[in-house]
């Protein structure tokens, strides 16, 4: 009988062992397989932050409640972009007419083009060592302040930015072109 009672044990010890082990496995997969926290995660995931020159600045922005027509009525009779078109986020490019030459750079009457509500401005434009001018046809090209010796107040001129120019009297060009 003891040997009976011996197996009977051994057998039952057995399916103790095994069930244990299967919650076990069961509770590991389970824990493993569980999903995270979303708190976590969101807090996790950083915002892009964007570069300072690439912000959009303040000046002739549009309230909600405001409209193009109200702002600026000119900008109905001889808009600067399309009517009804939307002022891109991001804006690289504008003209003017040249009013001084500065040390470092130009103090230009801009056509409006960079703001959203297309108002004419006096543009502070800024020269750097990179800055480009060029002849009309590109024929000629001054790099740095050596570009300022061939602009005279009154000239037509594109001006175009490394940074995001939309709603700023105050920028640093990479290329000036003589129109």
């Amino acid at each position: 009988m003891t040997n009976i009672f011996k197996s009977k044990l051994k057998g039952s010890l057995l399916v103790v062992a095994v069930v244990i082990v299967g919650i076990g496995l069961s509770a590991y997969f389970t824990w493993l397989l569980a999903p995270v926290e979303t708190e976590k995660e969101e807090e996790a995931v950083a915002q892009p932050t964007v570069p300072k020159e690439m912000k959009a600045g303040e000046v002739g922005e549009l309230q909600e409640d405001e409209t193009l027509a109200e702002v600026n009525p000119e900008a109905a009779v001889s808009p600067v972009r399309p009517p009804d078109s939307p002022m891109p986020p991001v804006v690289f490019n504008t003209s003017g007419t040249i009013i001084s030459i500065e040390e470092d750079g130009l103090l230009v009457e801009g056509s409006g083009s960079n703001f959203e509500d297309q108002k004419s401005r006096i543009l502070n434009i800024k020269f750097a060592r990179q800055t480009i001018t060029t002849e009309k046809g590109q024929v000629d090209r001054y790099q740095g302040l050596e570009g300022l010796n061939c602009l005279s107040p009154g000239r037509g001129i594109r001006i175009e930015s490394s940074q995001n120019i939309r709603g700023k009297t105050e920028f640093f060009a990479t290329y000036i072109n003589k129109i």
